[in-house]
Parts: structure tokens; C-alpha cells; sequence
């Protein structure tokens, strides 16, 4: 009982510490799209801006044919990232509660050792006049 105790609390430390380096990846993650997006837009401006020359200059124009991630697909990653937060939340509390439990029943086994009381059956069989230890001494004349 003992070692599966030991074993939960270290299995709740473990996920905690899974579940925090998630949030600090995703966050990261989230600060680099943000950034990627942000030099996107200053690209697609640079090239407006210079198609736009080149148009004057009357030379070959070239199509862009990358398409912009949507907002439908940037939500659907942030509701992922909530959705794995969330089921490595959910691990490290079942965890928790099944070390509490393991606690509880450890405790519960402590108090078990104690002998229990004995039935009405056995106070007959234990009272003195069947134990050879409570037989009276032997009467003077008697051999």
C-alpha cells in the first residue's frame, strides 16, 4: 500500500510537471505564430508596395498564390491546446485523488491490526473453568 502511495504522489509530481511544460510550449508556440503572422502581413505589404513599382515600370507581374491561414484554423488550434490542457489537468486530479484514497485505505489498514473482540462463543470457551491454567491447586489429602 505504501508503494502505491509512493508511486501516485510521484506520478501527480510527474504530470504537474508535464502539465506545466505543456502551458509553456503552447504559450511559446502561440507568441511564434503571433510573430509569424505579424512578419506575414509586413511581407504581403512589402510585396503590395513593390508590385505596385513594378507595375509603373510596366514589367511581369507574379500571382501569390500562398493562401493565409484562417481564423477558423487558428481557433481550431487554440481549442486543441485547451482541449490538452484540460485532459492533463483531469490526469494530474484523478492522480491526486487516488493517492488521497490510497492514504485513507493505508490508514484504514493501521487500525485493522488491532484483534477483534471475541464473540460470545469464544467468551464461553475462554472462561476458567476450560483453561488448565485456571484450574484450582490441588486440596491437602488429595493426591
Amino acid at each position: 500500500m505504501t508503494d502505491w502511495r509512493i508511486f501516485l504522489q510521484q506520478s501527480v509530481t510527474t504530470w504537474q510537471e508535464y502539465t506545466t511544460m505543456f502551458q509553456t510550449q503552447a504559450q511559446a508556440m502561440q507568441e511564434n505564430l503571433d510573430n509569424a503572422l505579424e512578419a506575414l502581413v509586413a511581407a504581403k505589404r512589402n510585396f503590395h508596395e513593390q508590385s505596385a513599382q513594378l507595375k509603373e515600370n510596366d514589367t511581369e507581374t507574379i500571382s501569390d498564390d500562398d493562401k493565409e491561414p484562417q481564423d477558423s484554423e487558428m481557433t481550431l488550434q487554440l481549442e486543441n491546446s485547451k482541449r490538452i490542457h484540460e485532459g492533463l489537468t483531469t490526469v494530474v486530479t484523478s492522480l491526486q485523488d487516488l493517492t488521497e484514497k490510497a492514504e485513507i485505505e493505508e490508514q484504514k489498514a493501521k487500525r485493522q491490526r488491532k484483534a477483534p473482540d471475541p464473540t460470545d462463543d469464544e467468551v464461553g470457551e475462554l472462561s476458567g473453568s476450560s483453561l488448565p491454567s485456571m484450574q484450582p491447586f490441588g486440596v491437602p489429602g488429595n493426591k
